[in-house]
């Protein structure tokens, strides 16, 4: 069912924010309040002509756009670059699908995240740009959800800018990235463990 992936992963980071994360945390009450209101939201759209938009699409790019205020010009460029290319990607996986739905072998939204994940990983390959990961996947998809619904006017299909399948997209390439970054955090935080302890045994 369409919107599930979505809706559970909004409900885990509600639950985490509200209950796990300490109350010194400053981003704990944003954070909370961001994904219960993005569940409440996620049935509503807004008619813009003869275009429908979702209403959490609107609430993820604009709160997107508003953290990257304190990015430099050089940042805000190359992640402007990188949205474009992310949104070339999005609409090209898509219009493939239409045109020849064949070599979609498996789950459409499983394969699109393999791909969308490895461009971003290209695009910002530290471990210290999780930000920018989300960032750019945001505010590239939404660009891709753009591109897309004209190419659907065009042939003649209703489609809502920010859909459903865009949601579980973006929600499953968001926890995906954020396991691994918290992989790398866990493997940063043993190898320190680790030469530390080895450097305390050399001097025994």
């Amino acid at each position: 069912m369409d919107g599930v992936l979505y809706l559970w992963f909004f409900w885990i980071v509600w639950v985490i924010s509200t209950f796990l994360l300490p109350r010194t945390n400053p981003y704990r009450i944003h954070i909370a309040l961001l994904s219960l209101l993005t569940i409440i939201i996620f049935p509503f759209t807004v008619k813009m002509g003869n275009v429908s938009f979702s209403l959490p699409l609107f609430l993820l790019v604009g709160c997107s756009f508003f953290l990257i205020r304190k990015y430099g010009l050089a940042s805000k460029l190359y992640m402007l670059v990188g949205a474009l290319i992310i949104g070339m990607v999005y609409a090209s996986f898509y219009f493939f699908a239409i045109y020849d739905p064949v070599w979609i072998i498996i789950e459409e939204k499983f394969l699109l995240t393999s791909i969308l994940l490895m461009f971003i990983f290209l695009l910002y390959s530290s471990s210290l740009q999780f930000m920018q990961r989300i960032h750019v996947l945001i505010q590239g998809t939404a660009i891709g959800e753009g591109l897309l619904t004209v190419e659907y006017q065009y042939i003649g299909f209703p489609k809502t800018v920010g859909d459903v399948a865009f949601l579980d997209t973006i929600s499953l390439t968001i926890a995906i990235i954020y396991v691994i970054h918290l992989g790398y955090q866990l493997s940063s935080f043993f190898t320190v463990k680790f030469t530390t302890r080895k450097g305390a045994t050399k001097n025994l």
